[in-house]
């Protein structure tokens, strides 16, 4: 009954989202809109943001089903982008108020797992070492630089073609991570 629940709050927060920003969605709009009670939200849910943070994680990870490899970073990126432009109403009414930070951070959080996999299998298969330390610093170099895109495309209202972007970062990193652990290999 509590993934029901969770759900059900998860929904309704996004009927809401596409009238208004969150900033003017409150807990008693959500708990009315699906039928149940203040109580029930905060068993689930610290406040507003945690909700929003759930919501989004699930329906990312739902959407992914596991394209967060070297082989299907792209098409990873792509169900990303294209979940933003299917959502767009709601993705709007969330970057223009406090849910501007919970995407960035989402997305810093499936960029930088997908960048860490992307690393370790370069890694392994140029056969070299890497420390810990600079994986995370040429992960953290890439997801700043792919995030940003992103948030700049959705402040642009998403109008460049997703594929086309897609193919602008492959251009851009295409060869960098091999040419970035060879040269921070311990080899």
């Amino acid at each position: 009954m509590s993934l029901v629940t969770k759900n059900a709050l998860a929904n309704s927060l996004k009927e809401l989202l596409k009238t208004k920003t969150l900033d003017k969605i409150t807990i008693t709009e959500i708990v009315n809109d699906c039928g149940l009670n203040r109580q029930s939200f905060y068993y689930h849910y610290k406040n507003i943001y945690d909700l929003v943070s759930w919501t989004f994680a699930m329906d990312v990870e739902s959407s992914l089903k596991g394209k967060v490899n070297y082989s299907d970073w792209q098409e990873g990126f792509l169900v990303i982008l294209n979940y933003c432009k299917n959502h767009k109403l709601i993705i709007h009414n969330l970057y223009h108020s406090q849910g501007k930070n919970i995407i960035e951070d989402g997305l810093k959080n499936y960029v930088i797992n997908l960048l860490l996999k992307v690393i370790e299998e370069e890694i392994h298969n140029l056969n070299i070492n890497v420390s810990k330390e600079d994986k995370i610093f040429i992960a953290n170099y890439n997801m700043f630089a792919f995030v940003g895109l992103i948030m700049l495309w959705i402040e642009n209202d998403m109008e460049e073609d997703p594929i086309l972007i897609i193919k602008r970062i492959h251009t851009l990193i295409e060869g960098d991570f091999k040419k970035a652990l060879l040269s921070f290999s311990s080899k």
